[in-house]
């Protein structure tokens, strides 16, 4: 059976394969290890259960991927195309994985918004890809 733990991790290691991002976290860092930027981090954003039958029920996650890029150091314009193109090849990796290597029934991003934050370097632009995970995972009858 698959679990929270196994989802997050695959989504982690297809991030790690994204051309231009410096590191990939698991969790929801309070700065990159190294400093680096663009990074991207995975948390579970929420689940829920429906049941199926009297020997599966089916499950959907939704794990929130973020990405950030500093803009006070590459400036606005530049910060903005990283982020774009990081934001593409992620759609575009999910779109040609839609079971994570058979983890998963099914896996599709559903939403997505780009925002500012405030971080330990400065101003921060930041794009959140929220990722919708389906399973159907089994019940003890």
């Amino acid at each position: 059976m698959t679990d929270i733990v196994d989802i997050s991790a695959k989504i982690a290691s297809e991030l790690s394969n994204i051309t231009g991002l410096h590191d990939v976290y698991a969790y929801e860092p309070d700065k990159p290890t190294d400093g680096k930027y663009p990074f991207a981090s995975v948390s579970l954003s929420n689940f829920e259960g429906k049941f199926g039958d009297t020997i599966r029920n089916e499950r959907t996650y939704t794990f929130t991927i973020r990405v950030y890029q500093e803009r006070t150091k590459v400036g606005n314009l530049m910060a903005e195309r990283l982020l774009r193109e990081i934001c593409d090849e992620i759609l575009t990796n999910f779109d040609n994985n839609t079971t994570l290597d058979g983890m998963v029934k099914w896996v599709k991003p559903v939403s997505g918004t780009f925002v500012y934050v405030d971080r330990e370097i400065g101003d921060t632009r930041v794009a959140e890809i929220d990722l919708e995970c389906f399973n159907v995972v089994p019940s003890l009858a």
